[in-house]
């Protein structure tokens, strides 16, 4: 009895030491998208009438800027920039 007691303690710490994290790193990833696309939106407003869809936008010109730091980083500058941070 003592060793089931203790096999299912283990896994179910072992469990949560791996479901925790990543719960924590989904939700606070979710919250910094909400906050930068709430930067964003009043960007994609100004955009004519004929755009119905701002969110789309806004999330089209995140995927726009994160591509473009990630294209930053792959030159000599970005890599020297990178290092001096890391």
């Amino acid at each position: 009895m003592k060793t089931l007691i203790k096999f299912l303690k283990v896994t179910l710490v072992g469990g949560l030491l791996v479901v925790l994290p990543v719960w924590v790193s989904l939700l606070l990833l979710l919250k910094a998208i909400k906050g930068a696309l709430a930067m964003l939106l009043p960007i994609a407003k100004l955009l004519p009438e004929t755009v119905v869809h701002e969110k789309i936008v806004a999330l089209g010109l995140l995927l726009a800027i994160c591509f473009l730091v990630g294209l930053l980083t792959r030159t000599r500058p970005g890599k020297r920039i990178g290092d001096w941070l890391g």
